[in-house]
């Protein structure tokens, strides 16, 4: 099931932004997704409350946007949403947002998910692809997420993990399901060989209802690894219902990505009323 909040809205807003600016018009794209989830998911029956009414409402209004008026849209996500028939009831996973902005046939990479009947419906939806599906956790597949040499396209490496948590915190069912600290220093391997190919690029983390003892902790970890690969970085943020904060991180080979994501993301925001 798909939280289908606002956090789902600041990391969708910003890789759809990102995958504009990278690509430009008909390119194709290199997507990494390390927590992938179902091609569709519902919202959880607990998420449908008044402080999830903007993104419901944005939905609504795309789903009844006649088509040529969708493809006009001035952000890139309501172009996706439009293009991939989100609902509330019928969420995308940011793999079938950007099939549905620059096209299926655009994109290759891996797409990690643990949960079975998730790896068979990705397993479907990209059967035929340039796509593939891991079925471990992030962490066992680092070395599948290398890019091939030569890296000849923009690339896009996204992750979206439950929160950030101080190391030793909380487990769940034997696996790590948080990112912590010490999993920005096990990324820079993999993420430096994508900086250091011919093609421009962004590395993103998205973390949901985080409060302010573990913030500054993800804001650290993040900016010490775009220190440590030599990129341009932001830290990108929505308020959540109870306080806390859903944030994102981006960092990229590109040095106008950070910015022109942000700025995208904060046009949206302005005009979503959102803090």
């Amino acid at each position: 099931m798909a939280r289908v909040n606002h956090g789902n809205l600041l990391q969708h807003a910003i890789e759809c932004a990102a995958a504009t600016q990278l690509v430009g018009d008909g390119g194709d794209l290199r997507l990494v997704c390390t927590h992938a989830m179902a091609p569709f998911e519902s919202a959880r029956s607990t998420d449908v409350h008044e402080h999830n009414r903007v993104l419901r409402d944005l939905l609504g209004q795309v789903a009844c946007m006649p088509p040529e008026g969708a493809a006009a849209a001035p952000h890139p996500l309501v172009r996706a949403y439009a293009a991939a028939g989100a609902t509330v009831g019928h969420y995308p996973n940011t793999a079938e947002l950007l099939a549905g902005l620059i096209g299926r046939e655009h994109l290759d990479g891996v797409l990690c998910e643990i949960e079975p009947d998730a790896v068979a419906a990705l397993r479907t939806a990209w059967q035929g692809s340039s796509v593939r599906v891991e079925a471990r956790p992030w962490r066992e597949a680092l070395d599948t997420l290398l890019p091939p040499a030569p890296l000849t396209r923009p690339w896009l490496f996204s992750m979206d993990p439950y929160t950030f948590l101080h190391a030793g915190e909380r487990k769940q069912d034997g696996m790590i399901p948080f990112l912590g600290p010490k999993d920005f220093e096990l990324l820079r391997r993999c993420l430096a060989a994508h900086v250091k190919s011919e093609s421009l690029g962004a590395f993103m983390a998205f973390v949901y209802g985080v409060d302010k003892s573990h913030a500054g902790g993800f804001r650290r970890g993040a900016l010490a690894l775009a220190d440590r690969l030599g990129v341009a970085r932001v830290i990108v943020g929505v308020e959540g219902p109870d306080g806390t904060r859903h944030l994102g991180a981006v960092l990229a080979s590109d040095p106008d990505l950070p910015a022109l994501a942000a700025e995208s993301w904060h046009e949206m925001k302005s005009t979503l009323g959102l803090r």
